[in-house]
């Protein structure tokens, strides 16, 4: 359209889902994960954690947004999928949640 702007008509679809997997992802965004190997946790989301290497590069925002959107609807996809993995990522955290209620709460 003439603002740059799409108009798709989808008649009987329900949904719009990514059809990749993490090694499209790994493709089209070599330059974040070589940097992210340089992470000081091997678990960082690059959202600000301490040592993080993609934020310390100075990675687009933009880009590192989509990357980080894609790696999430991939990960949903993938226990949507798979029982095993919606099962790992339940007691990951169920553990957590409990941890948390380990801890006595923060007067403010």
């Amino acid at each position: 359209m003439p603002g740059g702007w799409l108009l798709m008509d989808l008649p009987g679809l329900r949904e719009v889902q990514l059809w990749a997997s993490t090694e499209d992802l790994a493709d089209n965004f070599e330059d974040i994960q070589a940097l992210a190997g340089g992470c000081r946790f091997r678990d960082c989301g690059h959202g600000g954690e301490p040592g993080c290497a993609v934020a310390a590069a100075g990675v687009d925002a933009g880009r590192l947004a989509n990357y980080l959107k894609m790696q999430r609807e991939l990960a949903h996809l993938e226990r949507k999928i798979d029982p095993r993995v919606a099962k790992e990522a339940r007691a990951k955290w169920k553990a957590i949640e409990k941890s948390v209620r380990g801890h006595p709460k923060r007067e403010e």
